[in-house]
This record gives C-alpha cells, sequence and structure tokens, in this order.
C-alpha cells in the first residue's frame, strides 16, 4: 500500500512580526524531519516552510583551514598584508516548490521564502534577516544537524505551470552561510552610566530565562550570567517574590575602529 506524502505546510500567512519574534523561545525545539522533505525552520520570524531538494545540496566555498590575506593599500607606500580570518563555509540548496499535482498555488510559499532574507526586529539588537536551520537531509555537507544558517542569496525561477494564472511550480537555489552570534563579544564597561541602576519587577509567572528575554531581548546563557552578576543578593531565582526590584545591567552596540559591533555593559 501506497504511503501518502505529506501536504506542504505554511506558516505564517503574513509577514513576520515583532510581536512574533518577542515571544519566541531562545532554543525551541526543532520540528522533526519529514522524510523525502526538507524543512526550513525560523523560529525568530515564527516561519515553517516545508519543500524538496530538486538536486543535491552542493558546497559552493569551503572554510579555508589558513585563512585569507587582504593587501591594504598605502599612499606612496608597499601595501601591507593583513590576514582576515578565514572565509566562512557556503552552501547552496537547489529547491523545488511544487504545487501543480494538487493544482493550487504557490505564491505563498514563494513570499514566505522570500521573508528569509529580509530583515525582522529583534528585540534589544539591530534589525536583520532571521537565522534558520535546515531539518533534513543535508548529504554530503560537514556541519552538525543544529548548525545556525542565514541566507545569503537567493533566486527564484518560476516554471511555466499556472493556476488560474497564478504560480504552481518553481524551483529556488538558497546560498546560505552558517549564523554566528558570538562574533559580537560581550564587554564590561567602565563607565559612570554603568553604575547607574536599572530596575525592573519581577512578575507572576516569571522565570529567569523569560525575565531575561524580555528586558535584555535574550536568554542565552550569557545574558542570563548578567542578571545573576548584577543581583547577587538573589540566591534562589525560583523563589523570587512578585514585585521584587531586579537589576537589569544597560547593554548597547558600540562601533570600534574596524567596524565590528561589540555588545557593551553600560551602554
Amino acid at each position: 500500500m501506497a504511503t501518502k506524502k505529506p501536504a506542504l505546510s505554511l506558516r505564517p500567512l503574513g509577514p513576520p512580526s515583532a510581536a512574533k519574534a518577542a515571544t519566541t523561545p531562545a532554543d525551541p525545539v526543532a520540528p522533526a524531519a519529514i522524510r523525502g522533505r526538507v524543512t526550513l525552520w525560523a523560529p525568530e520570524a515564527a516561519i515553517t516552510l516545508i519543500v524538496r531538494y530538486s538536486a543535491a545540496p552542493q558546497v559552493t566555498a569551503e572554510t579555508a583551514a589558513s585563512g585569507a590575506w587582504e593587501d591594504v593599500r598605502r599612499p606612496r607606500l608597499p601595501p601591507l598584508t593583513n590576514w582576515v580570518g578565514p572565509q566562512p563555509l557556503q552552501v547552496e540548496l537547489p529547491l523545488l516548490i511544487d504545487g501543480w499535482l494538487e493544482q493550487r498555488s504557490i505564491d505563498e510559499e514563494l513570499r514566505t521564502l522570500r521573508y528569509l532574507g529580509m530583515p525582522i526586529e529583534v528585540p534589544g539588537a539591530p534589525s536583520r534577516p532571521p537565522w534558520l536551520r535546515v531539518i533534513g537531509v543535508m548529504p554530503a555537507i560537514p556541519v552538525p544537524t543544529a548548525q545556525r544558517w542565514v541566507v545569503d542569496n537567493l533566486q527564484i525561477q518560476e516554471g511555466k505551470e499556472r493556476i488560474a494564472g497564478r504560480c504552481a511550480r518553481a524551483t529556488a537555489t538558497v546560498t546560505l552561510k552558517p549564523y554566528r552570534p558570538s562574533d559580537l563579544r560581550t564587554q564590561l564597561s567602565r563607565s559612570e552610566t554603568a553604575k547607574k541602576k536599572h530596575s525592573k519587577p519581577w512578575t507572576k509567572g516569571d522565570t529567569l530565562a523569560k525575565f531575561t528575554r524580555r528586558h535584555l531581548g535574550t536568554c542565552d546563557a550569557w545574558a542570563r550570567a548578567e542578571i545573576r552578576k548584577a543581583n547577587p543578593s538573589v540566591k534562589a531565582w525560583t523563589k523570587v517574590a512578585v514585585g521584587k526590584q531586579i537589576v537589569v545591567p544597560r547593554l548597547g552596540i558600540e562601533f570600534g575602529p574596524t567596524g565590528v559591533g561589540s555588545l557593551v555593559r553600560g551602554g
């Protein structure tokens, strides 16, 4: 007996919103893999898009072990040789978005695919496109299954198949690069601003993770550690009284002379 193929699923039907991003856990449970399909899952934007490969994924740029060098030109002087570090891995996913067999339009799938490369509002950080995970088989790609990616390039080729004038089949090539948020390093500021207390009340149902995400925009381990460090008198975070004022460290984005942003306490 033939196994019925799962239908394409798609959420949401509209553009990502800041409200959805704000309520998304920092590391939610990934959806289960579907045999014969691949899921592009972007929890920050509440997007789950299930498609097929039209061909095997390809590594288009290897991570160079020795890194890369660039020439820094100087007026009337020989150029300096500057090491810029290893180049990121680059992967191309050839995808098939198909509604022809079901006689339906795929306009919303294509629109959602484009959203993966569009900036969203991220609490406590500048706007940027969401990171995503590829749930399913990525043959011959030397990365862990939990790797976070960002869309570096997207090309969509609509087919000739139409339903009521709307596209019913298309191919897409999604170029991905690894997402590494740790490039933004946490630093302690010695400025007077850091010495000022910035307190927020502990509300009913709060946990350390919920409180940290609400006020710092993330509940990653480094953010929870900052909250603990700013409140040494709190010994048991599971027993904090409702209404208690919790000191929230001031975090900001500071750009150095190299143009690299750093998360800075006291900003």
